[in-house]
């Protein structure tokens, strides 16, 4: 049997050229529909001031600002929800972008990052209330906690500057 090398070769370069034209399309597929669309879903969101997406390595990292928000539980748990579906099953991290003043970091590294994870870890959230209302009217910064069964979430508000944080609860 004689094989034709000039024909296996046409073959093997139209396979390859095939091959990357599909990566390509996959990947602009997820670029400027998927992660385009999950972008301008979550700007339509009235708490979220600016959104952004990125991929890196096979996971899909989501950036939201938020705008200053009375219930901060509720919004991030909608982000969750919806970034969720739209990415079907892919995996995503989301991360918070700040606007803290100097007041608000010193107040977060110092005090309340030990006491929330303090009281995650021992399970006495009352204490910890008690202790960030102390630093609430000592620092006259505001304080705002969630608890649910997944995290804890934190709120803290210096004049028109505000940080958000979460804490993931553990089981």
């Amino acid at each position: 049997m004689d094989i034709d090398k000039a024909k296996l070769m046409r073959i093997a370069v139209v396979t390859s050229i095939t091959l990357v034209l599909m990566l390509a399309g996959q990947w602009i597929y997820t670029k400027y529909t998927i992660e385009k669309s999950l972008v301008n879903i979550l700007s339509q969101k009235s708490w979220i001031e600016k959104a952004d997406v990125k991929s890196d390595r096979g996971k899909v990292i989501v950036f939201v600002k938020f705008k200053d928000i009375d219930n901060f539980m509720e919004a991030y748990d909608d982000v969750y929800d919806t970034v969720n579906y739209n990415l079907k099953g892919k995996p995503f991290s989301i991360l918070i972008t700040n606007r803290p003043d100097s007041v608000i970091k010193d107040v977060y590294e110092n005090y309340i990052q030990f006491i929330v994870h303090e009281a995650v870890q021992t399970g006495n959230y009352t204490a910890m209330r008690i202790k960030l209302d102390e630093i609430e009217s000592e620092k006259k910064v505001k304080i705002t906690t969630f608890i649910n069964q997944r995290n804890v979430y934190i709120k803290i508000k210096h004049e028109n500057y505000y940080f958000y944080y979460i804490v993931q609860r553990s089981n």
